[in-house]
C-alpha cells in the first residue's frame, strides 16, 4: 500500500487499491502500510477521503448471484441452484437466468423485457402483475396510465405459446415497462404453489437481502447502480480513537461516497477539492486499515473488484486545532 509523505512531516497520503490488499477478501479486504502512519506527539491526526475512482457496482454480479446463501424455493425445492424439468417446475436453474444479466444494460426496456420473459419462460408457474397500470385505448390509440379506479391488473405469463406469440409479447411487455420510471411488478404463482426467497440475489428485486419472502410479492428490478457508497473504515489492531467515557475503542470511520454514474460497470469518481469531511483521531501509529461497503440500505456492496481510494492524514498541533487552519493546510499539500 503506497504511502507519500510530504516534506514537512505535516501530511501523509495513503493509497488503497482493490488489486494490491494485503489480506482478507475482495468485499473485506485488509491493507499494511509499506511503513507504519506514525502520529505525532501533541497533534491530533485528521483524516479524509481526497478521491475515489471506481467501476460502478451491478446488483447481477456474480458474488450476488453465486452466494451459498441464496435460495428459491418451490414447494421445498430449490430451483435457484437446480433445476427440475422431468416435473416442469423449471427449465434451467434460475441463478443462470440471472447470470445472462450481468453484462446487459439493465437501463434499457427490451433487456429488462426480454429477463421478464425468460424468467417466465424458464419457470411456467410464475407470472407477473402490474397492478394498478392499465392500457386503455380510445380511438385506436394505446395510452398507459395509473388509476385508483381501476382494479384489474395488466399480467403476463407464457404456457406453450409459439415463437411468434413470445415474440409478440415481447414486445408488447417492451413498450408498456418503457413508459415506468421504475419497473416494479407483483411476481406470483399461478397455481398458488409455495415459494420461499433469501439471500443477496434478491437484491436486484430490490428486496433485502437477510429477510425471507413469499409469494405474491412486489419487486422493483434494480437498472442502474446505488446511487452512493459508505466506506466503511478501521484503522485496525494498534489505532484507538479519542478517549469516551474513559473506555478506547477502535477508529471506525464512515464516509459517504457519491456515485454520478448509473449505468453499471461505467467508470465514475468523486473528488473531495477542500478535503472537507474530516475525522479526528488521536493515536500514535497506523498499522493496518480495513475497509468494507454497504449501499443505502446499509447492506454490503458484493463485487467491488476495481477501484482505488486515495485518504489524507493531517497532523496539526492541538493548540492549532480550527477548521480554518486545517482546511489551509490540506490545500497546501495537496499534490
Amino acid at each position: 500500500m503506497p504511502v507519500i509523505q510530504a516534506s514537512d512531516d505535516k501530511t501523509v497520503k495513503v493509497i488503497l487499491n482493490s488489486s494490491k490488499r494485503s489480506s482478507g477478501t475482495i468485499n473485506e479486504p485488509f491493507f499494511d502500510p509499506r511503513a507504519p502512519v506514525k502520529l505525532p506527539s501533541n497533534h491530533v491526526g485528521l483524516c479524509a477521503v481526497e478521491g475515489f475512482f471506481c467501476e460502478t457496482p451491478t446488483y447481477f454480479h456474480s458474488d450476488y448471484l453465486e452466494s451459498a446463501l441464496n435460495i428459491f424455493t418451490q414447494s421445498g425445492v430449490n430451483i435457484w441452484s437446480a433445476f427440475d424439468q422431468a416435473n416442469s417446475r423449471n427449465a434451467e436453474s434460475l441463478q443462470t437466468t440471472f447470470q445472462r444479466c450481468t453484462r446487459m444494460d439493465m437501463t434499457q426496456a427490451s433487456n429488462c423485457a426480454s429477463f421478464m420473459m425468460s424468467l417466465l419462460y424458464v419457470v411456467p408457474d410464475l407470472e407477473i402483475s402490474f397492478s394498478g397500470i392499465l392500457p386503455i385505448e380510445y380511438d385506436g390509440v394505446t395510452m398507459y396510465c395509473t388509476s385508483a379506479f381501476m382494479d384489474q391488473p395488466s399480467t403476463y405469463f407464457l404456457s406453450g405459446v409459439s415463437a411468434t406469440t413470445y415474440a409478440a409479447q415481447l414486445s408488447e411487455l417492451t413498450s408498456f415497462i418503457s413508459t415506468m420510471n421504475k419497473i416494479t411488478f407483483t411476481l406470483s404463482s399461478r397455481n398458488a404453489y409455495v415459494y420461499n426467497m433469501r439471500g443477496p440475489w434478491l437484491q436486484c428485486l430490490g428486496l433485502q437481502s437477510n429477510t425471507t419472502y413469499h409469494l405474491p410479492q412486489t419487486v422493483t428490478i434494480c437498472t442502474t447502480n446505488v446511487p452512493y457508497l459508505n466506506i466503511n473504515a478501521s484503522f485496525g489492531r494498534s489505532v484507538l480513537s479519542a478517549n469516551t467515557e474513559n473506555k478506547l475503542v477502535n477508529s471506525d470511520i464512515l464516509w459517504t461516497i457519491p456515485l454520478s454514474r448509473e449505468v453499471p460497470g461505467q467508470y465514475t469518481y468523486y473528488t473531495n477539492f477542500d478535503l472537507s469531511g474530516k475525522i479526528s483521531y488521536k493515536q500514535s501509529i497506523l498499522e493496518q486499515l480495513e475497509l468494507y461497503f454497504t449501499d443505502p440500505q446499509d447492506l454490503p456492496v458484493l463485487g467491488m473488484t476495481n477501484w482505488t481510494l486515495i485518504l489524507t492524514f493531517d497532523f496539526i498541533e492541538e493548540e492549532e486545532r480550527s477548521t480554518a487552519m486545517t482546511s489551509k493546510r490540506a490545500r497546501r499539500y495537496m499534490v
